[in-house]
């Protein structure tokens, strides 16, 4: 054959859709964009597992802190509590006082 009259198909043609087709549906050997589009999603997911261990963090710290408030008001209670055992023996000595001022009053 003579290579002026002998023509030879295109590759171009008939492989693009052939290709297309391998980057949208999974294949055993992905091709350089299903790859790049794996490790998107990969860092994507990690990324988002982070921020879910963030609030996670955000989460106990907040619980620590509630917590903490709730000690600080279970102490001032305590102290209350220790004030007015305080006031109420007071009281007492001081009837003690008005009862001695009475015994003295009787002699």
């Amino acid at each position: 054959m003579d290579r002026s009259t002998y023509s030879r198909p295109t590759t171009f043609s008939i492989y693009l859709p052939a290709r297309s087709k391998l980057s949208t549906s999974p294949s055993p050997s992905p091709s350089p964009t299903s790859l790049t589009s794996t490790t998107t999603t990969t860092t994507i997911m990690k990324k988002e597992k982070e921020k879910e261990k963030e609030k996670e963090k955000e989460k106990e710290k907040e619980k620590e802190k509630e917590k903490e408030k709730e000690k600080e008001k279970e102490k001032e209670k305590e102290k209350e509590k220790e004030k007015e055992k305080e006031k109420e023996k007071e009281k007492e000595k001081e009837k003690e006082k008005e009862k001695e001022k009475e015994k003295e009053k009787d002699k």
